[in-house]
């Protein structure tokens, strides 16, 4: 198969996202724990457009953001950062940056600059390890979650 523009989607990175929520929101974001950690459960946690789109709304009359215009740029581009919009879109287990970046900060961390070869590639197989069991984690509950509401839908 030949490969082609129309057929690849375009993500943007959410670590790169939520870099720029924290710039642009300033203390909104980083000192109002419960707006961050509602912010957070809407991106990590919403399974459907529909959950999504309802829980934006209300996050942003809850904390009076209907408005901000930086919410409603990135609203506009939702389509390249919100989890729900890419459901069935096969990546083929790319990673984003996030994850990149944050397996390099957990292993400056476990390892000594002089490691040996060795010792790197032991710690590199327990972190990939430990990210294949979250990643199988979360396609189990995803698949749990798509067939309760398919069996409630029948049941109805």
């Amino acid at each position: 198969m030949q490969w082609s523009e129309k057929n690849t989607a375009h993500r943007w990175c959410k670590w790169h996202v939520l870099e720029r929520v924290n710039e642009c929101l300033g203390s909104k974001y980083t000192s109002n724990k419960e707006f961050r950690d509602n912010f957070h459960l809407m991106l990590n946690e919403m399974l459907t457009i529909d959950e999504f789109e309802k829980g934006w709304a209300a996050l942003l009359k809850q904390y009076g953001l209907e408005e901000n215009g930086f919410l409603q740029q990135i609203y506009e581009t939702r389509d390249k950062w919100v989890k729900s919009y890419f459901k069935g879109v096969f990546c083929a287990r790319m990673t984003s940056t996030q994850r990149s970046e944050s397996a390099n900060h957990m292993l400056k961390n476990i390892l000594s600059p002089g490691c040996t070869l060795h010792q790197f590639i032991q710690q590199y197989m327990k972190l990939q390890y430990i990210r294949d069991e979250e990643e199988n984690y979360e396609e189990r509950r995803n698949k749990l979650v798509s067939l309760e509401k398919e069996c409630s839908f029948w049941l109805n």
